[in-house]
C-alpha cells in the first residue's frame, strides 16, 4: 500500500513507529510545497508523477507573487508600435517614437569665429526735456462780477499786501500789473486784487471764466492770460492744431 495515499485516511492497527513515519512524510510533503525555486516531484495517486508547483496559487507558480508587507509596482512597458499594412518595421518604430524637442534659435556666430553676435536693438531717440526759461509762478483762478480775483496766491508770491498801489496796463489782450508808488489802483483791504471794469472789457474777461495768472518775482510783475490768449499760444506752438 502507498504510504502517501494512506495519509488522508486512518489505518487501523498502525504501530507507533509507522504512525510517526507517516506524520513526518506528511510534514515534509506540506513544507516542500512552498519551495518555489526547487520543485520536487512526488508520486501521485495510482503511480502518477505530480509537481508540487501545481498545489501553489497561480501567482506563486508564475513567479509574480510579492510580499504583502513590501509590495512593489513594476513599470508598465510601453505598448508595441502598431504596424500598418505595407509599412516596414523600421517605419512603424520611427512613427511611434516621441517627437524630438524643438531647439530654440540661438545667436549666430560671427564670420571671423569670434563670440556670438546678437542683433542690435534700435536706440530710441530721446527728445530733450524742455527747461524753464523764467521764474514765473502760475495760478489758475476766477473773478467775480465785480472783477475781484478769488485767489490771493499771486499776491503772496510777490509779497504784496493790502493797500499796495498798482499800475494796470493792457498788452495783447492781457492785463499787466505792476507795483507803483503813484499807481491809480490798489489792493483791497481784504488783500484781493480788483480788476477795473474798463480793463475787463478791453481784455474780454468775463466773470466765472478761468484765468491763468503768472507771477514774476524777479520783475515784480503779474500777467493775466485769458482763454483766448492761451489758445493763441497753444496754436503757435502746436501747428498741427490749425489743420
Amino acid at each position: 500500500m502507498n504510504t502517501l495515499n494512506s495519509v488522508s485516511t486512518p489505518i487501523p492497527k498502525m504501530g507507533i513507529e509507522q504512525l510517526w513515519r507517516t506524520r513526518i512524510l506528511r510534514f515534509l510533503d506540506e513544507g516542500i510545497a512552498f519551495e518555489v525555486d526547487r520543485p520536487r516531484l512526488s508520486p501521485g495517486p495510482r503511480g502518477t508523477v505530480r509537481d508540487h508547483r501545481s498545489q501553489l496559487p497561480r501567482d506563486i507558480r508564475n513567479g509574480s507573487h510579492t510580499d504583502v508587507g513590501h509590495q512593489s509596482v513594476e513599470p508598465t512597458p510601453p505598448p508595441p508600435a502598431s504596424r500598418r499594412k505595407g509599412e516596414s518595421i523600421v517605419d512603424a518604430i520611427e512613427s511611434s517614437a516621441p517627437a524630438a524637442p524643438v531647439a530654440r534659435p540661438t545667436a549666430a556666430a560671427s564670420p571671423a569665429g569670434g563670440p556670438l553676435a546678437t542683433a542690435a536693438l534700435p536706440i530710441p531717440s530721446l527728445q530733450q526735456r524742455p527747461k524753464r526759461l523764467t521764474s514765473a509762478r502760475y495760478t489758475l483762478t476766477r473773478c467775480n462780477r465785480h472783477g475781484r480775483l478769488a485767489s490771493r496766491h499771486p499776491l503772496r508770491v510777490l509779497g504784496w499786501c493790502a493797500g499796495q498801489a498798482l499800475t494796470i496796463l493792457t498788452d495783447n489782450g492781457s492785463p499787466l500789473i505792476r507795483a507803483a508808488p503813484n499807481g491809480k489802483e490798489a489792493i483791497t483791504a481784504e488783500g484781493f486784487l480788483l480788476l477795473p471794469a474798463a480793463v475787463r472789457r478791453r481784455c474780454g474777461i468775463n466773470h466765472g471764466e478761468p484765468l491763468l495768472v503768472a507771477s514774476y518775482p524777479d520783475r515784480n510783475l503779474i500777467i493775466i492770460c485769458t482763454p483766448a490768449v492761451i489758445d493763441e499760444m497753444t496754436l503757435e506752438r502746436f501747428g498741427f492744431l490749425n489743420e
